[in-house]
């Protein structure tokens, strides 16, 4: 591991803590608890990268998945958690989206202003540009920061799709940039079913509302 041996600062914020090595954030994790934290363990996010094409960085499987979406869901709190940090969240999206454009030949274009939402950002990369052979769509939460990459647009096709039409060297480049980033990459398909978390669901608007509407949409 790059920061073993270390010692590292521990920020609370909100529903979420930060990991700092000196200046360097290093990682942002949805807490379960409001108690003092006392310890904080580590391991290693790649342990299983050897039996997986490309080194790809490991996502969140179900179990995790559904962990940290409850946590995050802030009862105080609709579009940003508490304590969000808009000029740190910019900087780490442009950086991601300076990453990709090296990957994809300076052709991906981002939306980094959106307004009224839970969703973040957003980042286009062309279907000229992928090996894939089709469009590409990096969604950022403000929550997390959560992440989901989508291929042609979100909700056109379910994980298992997805996965199958995903080229192998888009998927390393964009997770492994997300993963530097410290993005926490979730599937999209769970996200779809109905949210069952802290809020009315009418104040997600009139459709069925979603996970997905919770974290990625507007509000």
């Amino acid at each position: 591991m790059a920061h073993a041996g270390r010692t590292v600062t521990v920020e609370t914020s909100g529903n979420t803590f930060r990991v700092y090595d000196g200046p360097e954030l290093l990682t942002e994790v949805a807490r379960t608890t409001t108690r003092p934290i006392a310890r904080f363990k580590v391991r290693n996010p790649n342990r299983h990268a050897s039996s997986i094409r490309h080194n790809d960085p490991m996502p969140l499987d179900e179990h995790e998945l559904w962990h940290v979406l409850h946590a995050l869901d802030d009862p105080d709190h609709l579009e940003r958690p508490a304590g969000f940090d808009n000029h740190r969240a910019r900087i780490r999206f442009d950086q991601l989206v300076q990453r990709l454009n090296v990957y994809f030949d300076g052709h991906c274009q981002a939306d980094g202003s959106i307004q009224d939402a839970s969703l973040y950002g957003r980042i286009n990369i062309p279907a000229t540009a992928t090996a894939t052979g089709r469009p590409l769509v990096a969604s950022i939460s403000n929550f997390g920061p959560l992440a989901v990459l989508s291929v042609d647009n979100p909700g056109v096709w379910s994980d298992n799709e997805a996965a199958q039409l995903l080229h192998p060297d888009d998927a390393h480049h964009v997770h492994t940039a997300l993963a530097d980033l410290h993005y926490i990459r979730i599937p999209e398909q769970p996200l779809r079913e109905p949210y069952d978390g802290v809020y009315d669901p009418a104040i997600l608007g009139p459709s069925e509302a979603t996970w997905w509407i919770r974290y990625f949409d507007y509000l």
